[in-house]
């Protein structure tokens, strides 16, 4: 998979899996700030 984007975008498939975990990063981060992270503390 990150290799097709790699390709397409001309980034490195190093670059394109960084990206991917960032943004789960970010939806992990939005999930929990959307009410989760009150129950959780």
């Amino acid at each position: 998979f990150a290799e097709q984007i790699s390709a397409r975008s001309g980034l490195t498939p190093e670059q394109v899996s960084t990206m991917l975990t960032l943004l789960e990063l970010e939806g992990v981060v939005s999930h929990l700030a959307s009410g989760q992270f009150q129950r959780l503390a």
